[in-house]
């Protein structure tokens, strides 16, 4: 789970006119930062990505870009052997951060040992992977060299594995603005070198070495930044026997995060692979252009989820289950009314902004468009029921919907891809939404905390139909007006995106949801002027 912790508590409490507690204040100052924070480093490596990525196709070829994406895809699941580690860490880090700040340096010290024996297990089980990687992604011959290479660079990155569990403190420490500012450190790093080595001719290689020194950066300050966070005189104490007691409780929780975090990945990180394993490495790059404008509308969508869950999780600790269930609902609502703003634009403008961009032949068509953008929409309000669920300590009742999901979707990507070539993906991640999430989620929402599922499907459904009709009417414009170029394309996205922000704000939000998200803003501004006044702790 994210760190971010934009409390919807603290919204509550202006709404119903009380004051603040300074505690409460100064989380919402962090959590300001930490948002402001994430959305520079999506700003600025979206602007990085669309310079980066026209030089990289060009200097690298498609096939190459298309094998790398790919590799990048197959390496992506080896996070999947971390046994859901990562997920189990982060409540036993919080809890001896509140209230057992000297068992610290044991958690910390276990952590490392278990992830310093995940990481030796991945390197090891990777090995064959490197070695059958051509055959995976059917590279021609002469690429074959370049792409073990590769892997094998991208085999040292588990070597940084035991730097993991200082990244998880400093998220769990509420100081996700210094995770924001080194990521993006990081990525302005593997950016730089991968333009640099692909224009060397270092090929697959060159970019994997990119990942890998972006990676170790990385992994460096965030052991120095949590270092601060720590007792006096503790950091020697990081190499040693682990706790057996800790031990035991990692192991009692990861398991439940594992299964989750498998079928997820199983339906939103294999398609580059299926594409190229099916069709070919070349055809991923298209596929993958294609849905670029979708996946980062699909990412500012599931923020308000990831920066929430914390202040939900709070209310239903306290037993204030009308407000948890009445900020649920609005939370849903939101979530639904930014992904349509944010993906209308792309539905209309996307094959203008990629024939401007990166040249027609990118663009794989409308279908791919109309359901990339609908998987983003749906994905964002399945995160905002998902999280819940699981920040209230419900996570083993999503585990079977999560398996059956996961293994439909691999299922349906095989064969949908075969039949009908680069949709089929996509589609097959729609029908697994449609055929489980929608109706799965919401039922276990009642039995948990009675809210009533056609509420929280209206929630999700009434903004969607706005951002329909207005997409019609947009698309007879942009036949009678067509953007000229890159700009013109970006300003008129721009205008719909208003048009539709504006509609939502009049027909989609009661008079009370608009009157509470008045004083939510309010709140921001509040908290943004006490941050000149005071430096978070």
């Amino acid at each position: 789970m994210a760190p971010e912790d934009f409390s919807l508590s603290a919204s509550a409490a202006a709404a119903g006119g009380e004051e603040l507690a300074p505690a409460t204040r100064h989380r919402g100052a962090r959590s300001i930062v930490t948002f402001a924070t994430g959305l520079i480093y999506t700003v600025t490596t979206v602007l990085l990505g669309f310079i980066a990525t026209p030089l990289l196709v060009r200097w690298l070829g498609d096939a190459r870009y298309g094998a790398y994406r790919a590799a990048l895809d197959w390496f992506g699941h080896f996070s999947l052997l971390d046994f859901g580690l990562s997920g189990a860490l982060l409540p036993i880090l919080a809890a001896a951060l509140a209230r057992e700040a000297h068992r610290l340096p044991q958690v910390l010290r276990t952590a490392i040992y278990a992830y310093a024996r995940m990481g030796v297990f991945m390197l090891l089980a990777g090995t064959p992977l490197a070695l059958l990687l051509p055959h995976l992604i059917h590279v021609p011959p002469a690429m074959r060299g370049d792409l073990i290479a590769a892997a094998f660079v991208g085999l040292a990155g588990f070597l940084l594995a035991p730097f993991t569990p200082f990244n998880k403190l400093l998220e769990t420490a509420q100081s996700g603005y210094w995770v924001n500012l080194v990521l993006l450190l990081q990525a302005c790093l593997s950016i730089g070198l991968a333009l640099g080595l692909a224009w060397l001719g270092w090929g697959i290689t060159g970019q994997f070495l990119a990942v890998l020194a972006g990676m170790l950066l990385a992994s460096l300050l965030y052991a120095v930044r949590a270092r601060r966070l720590l007792p006096s005189g503790s950091w020697g104490r990081f190499f040693g026997r682990p706790d057996p007691q800790i031990l035991r409780q990692l192991r009692r929780l990861q398991w439940p995060a594992w299964i989750l975090t498998l079928s997820g990945r199983v339906q939103l990180f294999s398609d580059n692979i299926i594409v190229a394993g099916l069709l070919s490495p070349a055809a991923v790059v298209p596929f993958f252009i294609t849905q670029k404008l979708a996946a980062l509308g699909q990412r500012e969508a599931q923020r308000l989820s990831l920066v929430s869950w914390p202040a939900l999780a709070e209310m239903h600790a306290r037993g204030e289950m009308d407000l948890f269930r009445r900020r649920l609902f609005e939370l849903t609502r939101l979530t639904s009314v930014t992904g349509c703003l944010l993906m209308l634009p792309v539905v209309i403008y996307n094959r203008a902004f990629i024939t401007a961009w990166m040249g027609v032949r990118y663009y794989a068509g409308m279908p791919l468009t109309f359901l990339a953008a609908a998987n983003a929409i749906l994905l964002a309000c399945q995160s905002v029921w998902s999280y819940c669920i699981e920040s209230t300590g419900q996570v083993r009742a999503l585990v079977p919907i999560g398996v059956a999901q996961g293994a439909f979707n691999l299922a349906a990507s095989l064969l949908l891809t075969w039949r009908l070539g680069l949709v089929g993906p996509v589609l097959a991640t729609t029908l697994a939404y449609l055929g489980f999430t929608i109706w799965y989620h919401p039922l276990m929402l009642r039995r948990h905390f009675a809210v009533v599922p056609w509420r929280m499907h209206w929630a999700m459904l009434q903004p969607i139909l706005l951002a329909f009709g207005l997409g019609l009417a947009s698309w007879q414009w942009v036949r009678f007006s067509p953007p000229s170029g890159l700009l013109s394309a970006l300003w008129q996205m721009a205008i719909v995106a208003a048009v539709y922000g504006l509609l939502a704000w009049v027909l989609a939000f009661s008079p009370a949801m608009r009157r509470d998200q008045s004083r939510w803003l309010a709140t921001i501004a509040a908290s943004l002027r006490r941050l000149g006044r005071s430096r978070p702790q």
